[in-house]
């Protein structure tokens, strides 16, 4: 029995997160969260700006439930690499 791929990767690039979830792709733009950069690592998300999926998907809108597992892959991405990251 095969089964499907259902990891989400996260990659953190200097002023964006790229998250893959199954054939799909988000890009999120990072802000800082103070005007201090202390190790890159405190970055604000606006959740208002997460509406629809990258090209080739950009017509189809991102589910709530399929946001809530990106949310999560982003906290636990941000929590192993020794980031913090908040959403708005």
């Amino acid at each position: 029995m095969v089964s499907k791929k259902t990891a989400i990767t996260v990659i953190i690039t200097e002023d964006s997160l790229k998250v893959h979830y199954f054939d799909r792709t988000l890009t999120m733009q990072l802000e800082l969260l103070d005007d201090t950069i202390v190790n890159n690592s405190n970055f604000l998300i606006k959740l208002d700006d997460i509406e629809y999926w990258d090209a080739p998907d950009s017509t189809k809108t991102i589910s709530i439930v399929e946001l809530q597992k990106i949310l999560d892959a982003v906290e636990i991405y941000a929590e192993k690499n020794g980031k913090t990251i908040e959403f708005e």
